[in-house]
Order: C-alpha cells, then structure tokens, then sequence
C-alpha cells in the first residue's frame, strides 16, 4: 500500500523534505521528527507510581514501596490515574500491603 493512501499529502512532504537531507544524519532526524508527532499522546504516569509499579512487579513488599516512594498511601493514590484521589475500599490502615492488586485493577482499567 503506498504511503500517500495511508497520509495523503503529508507522505509527498515528508518525501522532499527527505530527498532535500544533506546526510543520512539529517534525514534520520527528519523521519524521527515526522513519525514521533503522529504518535498519540500519551497520558504520564507520576514517577513515584512508576517506580511502584516497578517494584511490585519485581516482588517487593507495599510497606518497603510505600517508604521508598516518601509518601503515605493517601498522598499516594491522588498520584494515581484513575482514582481521583479518592480512596478505594481496599485502601484501610494496611493500604500498602494491597496497593499492587489496586495499583494495576486501576491503572489496566484507566488505559
């Protein structure tokens, strides 16, 4: 399938801006540039989530992840995408110990 049927007019720039590349440098960074802005827009995750994420899934206990990420499991979850800052019923005085199950039921179903 050619390129044109896929970005109409937009292929045909992007085709004479790289035949207009001086080196194979240049047009690596011009077909970089196109094709990184038509990826969609990704919605970011805090990075005290990412690094919990990262840990659970490696094994380690929610009490050690909690202290590791320097805040408490309130403070937590308004980091968290999808609960809104509001504190699922999971969430008690041990919230840690279940924050991985919370962590990605809420985050499988935010994507």
């Amino acid at each position: 399938m050619p390129l044109g049927a896929l970005w109409g007019s937009a292929a045909e720039d992007l085709r004479e801006r790289l035949m207009e590349a001086r080196s194979p440098a240049v047009l690596l960074d011009i077909l970089e540039a196109d094709l990184t802005a038509r990826l969609p827009r990704a919605r970011g995750i805090h990075p005290a989530v990412a690094h919990a994420l990262e840990r659970f899934r490696a094994g380690a206990p929610g009490g050690r992840v909690g202290g590791e990420t320097g805040y408490s499991h309130r403070h937590f979850i308004d980091l968290v995408p999808g609960l809104g800052g509001s504190v699922p019923p999971e969430w008690d005085a041990s919230a840690w110990a279940c924050a991985p199950d919370v962590l990605s039921g809420t985050l499988n179903r935010s994507h």
